[in-house]
């Protein structure tokens, strides 16, 4: 009896821990939830900084993303900024921003990522990227360190005439832990030169063990159909462990000034978590 209880009063501390312990994961905007989290072949706005620089120079626009989201069940909250410059033909695109999870909660523990992406052209349809992530961990939980630590994610993008192939590695190289895991993005989009409709598909694989090993984690099937120079409506569904449904729209000039937007995550049974994203971008 007494080693049971010794037991449990070593085993609850650690439970007590996982329980509020969450992972680094990168955010996602009001589009990209919109689309069921397809985006890392599309990669044609701020967000693209990120997820996938690869797809800087396809931008003909520059422009900021500002968005804030939270989760159901207790999930953390994100909050995030994102600008990017297709820069010239003899310039470098470049994207940066930064983005926070669990802040405004006052959550522990609390991440703070300021963030660099940009894109090497190895052909006119051919583009790699680099991200430069410095995540910030402040925690008050015992064996959570914190303090900056240098993270590269590495990404790729083929482009067509109306096809892209993208795919992208997190935490390709540099520091990192348990807290920022790594993760493997495959995917493909349909993107209609004419009317501007987009369809996508993504594949992630989480990381098993070491070495760059991954296994099937999700599915992600994503549209985006405008409706003329001012709104867009999305739609998409993600296919798991657990099947979801995406809904977004977006409001305002689609071509160039202000646009107001939303995505909203949802399970297709009634239980899981729900996820929403509201924000605010600029085009010039």
């Amino acid at each position: 009896m007494k080693c049971l209880i010794l037991f449990l009063g070593l085993l609850l501390p650690l439970l007590g821990l996982a329980r509020q312990v969450q992972t680094l994961a990168l955010p996602e905007s009001p589009r990209i939830i919109g689309m069921a989290g397809a985006f890392v072949a599309v990669a044609d706005d701020p967000t693209a900084g990120f997820l996938n620089p690869s797809g800087l120079r396809t931008l003909t626009q520059v422009g900021y993303d500002l968005f804030y989201g939270s989760v159901t069940h207790a999930g953390p909250d994100q909050m995030g900024v994102a600008l990017s410059n297709p820069g010239s033909d003899k310039g470098q695109a470049f994207g940066m921003g930064m983005w926070t999870q669990g802040w405004t909660e006052k959550r522990q523990p609390v991440y703070y990522v300021p963030y660099t992406g940009t894109s090497l052209d190895v052909t006119s349809t051919t583009h790699f990227g680099l991200v430069m992530r410095l995540p910030y961990v402040s925690s008050n939980i015992a064996g959570v360190s914190g303090g900056w630590k240098t993270i590269g994610d590495v990404t790729f993008l083929q482009t067509f005439e109306s096809f892209r192939a993208g795919a992208s590695i997190e935490r390709a190289f540099g520091g990192g832990s348990d807290l920022v895991p790594r993760r493997l993005r495959v995917g493909g989009a349909f993107l209609s030169p004419s009317s501007g409709v987009v369809i996508a598909y993504e594949w992630r694989g989480n990381e098993t063990g070491k070495n760059f090993n991954f296994h099937y984690g999700t599915s992600h099937y994503g549209a985006e159909v405008p409706l003329g120079g001012y709104g867009i409506v999305r739609g998409g569904y993600i296919a798991g462990a657990q099947h979801r449904i995406a809904l977004g729209a977006a409001v305002g000039n689609m071509k160039a000034g202000m646009r107001v937007e939303g995505g909203w995550e949802l399970p297709a049974t009634k239980h899981g978590e729900t996820r929403w994203v509201l924000g605010i971008g600029y085009r010039i």
